[in-house]
């Protein structure tokens, strides 16, 4: 059976674990180790899809968003305390008509006007009604939208359930995107909603980071935690770069107390980790595991997964974190693997070696090269003598990809200024949205006298 069919099929694990589906050598497993439906998480469809993995952009999104047939958009759950007081029964039905009509007031909101004061008391009395007919709220209990502040890409609203003072109270924020589709690798919509279900899933409930309860990405907006300086500290920390990605936004203008409250900035630095769950979970286990037994943990799974390239990939990922005298033998082990997955993980991790030594490996892996192994070698261009940055720089423009092609242009400064016009136009033929808004930031790294030419080429 595949890894990825292991990995996300429906079972509940064997505790004996040389029995079990999935089993990898050295995973230490226990009876809590299952899958199970809770009442906070839904496992299934969208939200599943959209918690396994942290997609480049909006497109790719979209294109998964489609597999579903109808959907309604939602990703995540209501929070716990408002299911709760749903009587079982009419969970389905009502949770349903609850998610429509959130869905309907905010989309109103925004074409309405998001700022204005009448418009947002209006949508506050709305959704009073609908959570009243949900039987989240009843008898004079009510709650209150209160406008927190606009940014580039949506406006942050306080709910607040404002119950009787002997009585425990709760408060959300609602995100409300300007635009449905934002255009932007980072930000909007689709890119923040899928970041926070996958920091959610693979990071965890109770992290610094506010927890998402559900968003409605047909409509538009999130729906998360409220954090102040009253909240208790996180449970946990969670580190991004294990779960491949990097958190461009978390600034002191994001953070209160110990919790960020942004999910937008969120940027892919290593798509193995963010596609494979083999990787994050192996990066894990060496990075958790007292350094001084890392090593031997290491070559364990090496000789007990030799001919599995997912965990062999996994393991050139996690040579970062082995003792700085044992990271070279370790990458020399695995440089002679054929496999184009192990040769893309390895070049991801070129930064811990010598100058010597990672101008051999580039050579060595610029052979027969595939578009996702010349993404990762580019990354290391500026370690590159300058005489040679060129050679590397044709060959890869060969036959590239958009993440290729988007790599390079994030790299044209590191060429002579005689040649990065010409790249320049070579990547705007046939350019679509994602590389015209990185030519358009590259603008700068063009002669100034050639930089009108360039940017007429992008719009």
């Amino acid at each position: 059976m595949k890894i990825e069919s292991l990995l996300f099929s429906p079972f509940i694990y064997n505790t004996e674990k040389s029995k079990r589906q999935d089993y990898i050598s050295c995973f230490d497993y226990s009876c809590k180790d299952q899958f199970v439906k809770s009442l906070n998480i839904n496992f299934e469809g969208l939200t599943k899809s959209l918690g396994k993995r942290a997609f480049p952009d909006e497109d790719s999104i979209i294109a998964e968003i489609e597999k579903y047939p109808n959907p309604n958009g939602i990703v995540g759950n209501l929070p716990a305390e408002w299911i709760e007081k749903i009587p079982k029964e009419e969970r389905k039905d009502k949770i349903k008509n609850l998610y429509a009509s959130f869905g309907q007031i905010l989309s109103d909101l925004r074409i309405k006007g998001q700022f204005k004061k009448e418009n947002i008391e209006e949508a506050s009395n709305q959704l009073n009604k609908s959570l009243h007919n949900a039987g989240i709220l009843t008898g004079d209990q009510k709650i209150v939208l209160k406008k927190l502040g606009p940014g580039k890409f949506g406006t942050a609203y306080l709910l607040n359930e404002n119950f009787d003072k002997d009585k425990k109270y709760n408060k959300y924020v609602i995100k409300l995107f300007h635009n449905i589709q934002a255009e932007n690798h980072y930000h909007g919509n689709y890119i923040e909603s899928n970041r926070a279900m996958y920091w959610l899933k693979n990071a965890g409930k109770q992290t610094q980071r506010a927890r998402l309860y559900f968003a409605d990405l047909k409509n538009g907006f999130m729906v998360s935690q409220y954090i102040d300086e009253f909240i208790e500290k996180p449970k946990k920390k969670a580190f991004p770069k294990l779960l491949g990605i990097f958190a461009f936004d978390d600034n002191i203008s994001n953070k209160i107390g110990e919790y960020y409250v942004e999910y937008g900035g969120m940027g892919i630095v290593n798509p193995i980790l963010t596609n494979n769950k083999i990787a994050r979970r192996i990066n894990k286990m060496i990075f958790y595991t007292p350094e001084n037994k890392r090593t031997d943990l290491w070559n364990k799974l090496y000789k007990d997964n030799s001919n599995n390239d997912d965990i062999l990939a996994s393991l050139a990922l996690a040579i970062t974190y082995l003792p700085e005298k044992e990271q070279e033998t370790c990458f020399e082990k695995l440089s002679q693997r054929e496999s184009n997955l192990v040769k893309e993980a390895l070049a991801y991790s070129m930064k811990i070696l010598p100058d010597n030594s990672l101008l051999k490996y580039f050579e060595q892996f610029s052979q027969n090269i595939t578009n996702p192994v010349k993404v990762a070698l580019i990354d290391h261009l500026k370690r590159i003598p300058a005489n040679e940055r060129s050679d590397y720089f044709k060959l890869f423009a060969e036959n590239a990809d958009n993440s290729v092609k988007i790599a390079l242009i994030r790299k044209l400064r590191l060429l002579p200024e005689k040649e990065r016009s010409g790249y320049f136009k070579l990547f705007a033929e046939n350019a679509d949205i994602s590389v015209k808004q990185y030519l358009n930031h590259s603008l700068s790294d063009i002669p100034l006298d050639e930089q009108l030419e360039c940017k007429a080429l992008i719009y």
